[in-house]
């Protein structure tokens, strides 16, 4: 697939869901939550508290992997989006979290 092609079914895939799944470290500890989001292109928004363990993660240390998936009974049949930060496999626009504390309540966003 071409690469502008691969940026339009990626966006496509996106917009038609609207959790994934943020995998954050802090000390040598991994975690993951699931978390509601809203993209502009290949810019991903979402809320959550800094209370949350994810949020203390990401005060500590920004850098994040995700998944973007729904569920399948076949493994065969299995597609997703997986991110990280500095990269998109394949390598497409940088993604980055930008946690902004508001009123106890954290936005981040991948961009």
């Amino acid at each position: 697939m071409e690469r502008e092609a691969l940026k339009k079914t990626i966006i496509a895939y996106m917009e038609i869901h609207n959790t994934l799944s943020l995998a954050t470290e802090k000390d040598g500890a991994p975690h993951a939550a699931t978390v509601f989001y809203v993209n502009t292109g290949f810019e991903i928004y979402f809320l959550s508290s800094p209370l949350t363990r994810h949020g203390e993660h990401l005060a500590h240390n920004p850098r994040v992997s995700a998944t973007i998936d729904e569920d399948y009974s076949n493994w065969l049949l299995i597609k997703g989006i997986q991110l990280e930060d500095g990269g998109l496999h394949p390598p497409l626009p940088p993604l980055r979290i930008r946690p902004r504390p508001q009123d106890g309540v954290f936005c981040g966003r991948i961009s």
